[in-house]
């Protein structure tokens, strides 16, 4: 396997080339962008002529844990004020890929919500039958985290730096307690 780190758009964008020289290739045939942000457009631009962006999530769009969306009086409060204000300024300056770039480019950009599946169980069952059938290799696990370790496992998961999935480790189930009838 060949890892890329994410840290910065920048230096995304030069391991990606450097990748893709020591490969020989002019761009990768598709890439999966659950973060959009900073790493949309180095997504897109790395992209070979044929090429599909699939976006199936906005991390970079996600409010900060600290960040109160109720709209109480905590919302007003600065840790959750100052999120707010982020995630609209995040908002308002997303990348954008132009739609009218994409014939000439030869690419195209996709996007997706699972959600959306659950409300189609026949659909979901069989697009779950035919990954099945693939028969592709198991995610690669990056860190593991025991339950009581949940917050720490969850700064890991939102820092950014993180390689592969990210596992909660649930403790055993407490022994079963026999029932006995009421007489």
């Amino acid at each position: 396997h060949r890892f890329v780190v994410r840290a910065g758009p920048e230096r995304f964008r030069q391991q990606v080339a450097e990748y893709l020289k020591e490969a020989g290739a002019r761009g990768f045939d598709i890439v999966f962008d659950s973060l959009q942000g900073d790493f949309l457009l180095p997504g897109y631009d790395a992209l070979s002529p044929m090429g599909r962006l699939v976006l199936f999530g906005a991390a970079s769009l996600t409010p900060r844990p600290s960040t109160d969306l109720s709209l109480g009086w905590r919302t007003w409060m600065p840790p959750s004020l100052l999120g707010l204000i982020a995630l609209l300024w995040g908002w308002l300056t997303r990348p954008r890929i132009d739609a009218l770039k994409l014939p000439g480019d030869n690419k195209a950009v996709l996007g997706f919500n699972l959600i959306w599946l659950y409300e189609n169980f026949e659909l979901f069952d069989r697009l779950y039958e035919e990954l099945s059938a693939l028969q592709l290799p198991p995610p690669v696990v990056g860190e593991c985290f025991h339950f009581a370790e949940l917050p720490e496992g969850l700064k890991h998961l939102q820092s950014g730096a993180t390689i592969g999935k990210v596992v909660i480790t649930l403790p055993p189930p407490p022994p079963s307690v026999p029932i006995s009838p009421v007489p």
